[in-house]
């Protein structure tokens, strides 16, 4: 559409939006609801960045509490990037552990 054209509504700028939320603990539906938008939209984009959005979608569910939600999305990242140690990491603070 136009607004994705200009960069409104982006994936990208859902994905900050979203991030931001869990930084400040605030309006985490909301951040919810736009991540899940930009996953929705990212499927023809590389693994790398599918990641990184996908990430963004986890820490979301973790902070509204869905761990077993947030572990599942996890995983599905540490299938895209198996080689960054960066996502298992997050999967084991998810899950409680130390790492």
């Amino acid at each position: 559409t136009y607004m994705e054209k200009q960069g409104l509504g982006s994936p990208g700028l859902w994905n900050g939006f979203a991030w931001r939320m869990t930084e400040i603990n605030q309006h985490l539906d909301a951040a919810l609801d736009r991540i899940n938008q930009a996953v929705n939209s990212i499927s023809g984009e590389e693994a790398k960045t599918r990641a990184q959005i996908m990430d963004t979608q986890a820490e979301v569910l973790w902070k509204l509490g869905r761990v077993e939600d947030a572990v599942d999305v996890m995983n599905q990242c540490i299938e895209l990037q198996p080689e960054d140690p960066y996502y298992q990491k997050q999967k084991n603070k998810f899950l409680g552990k130390s790492t």
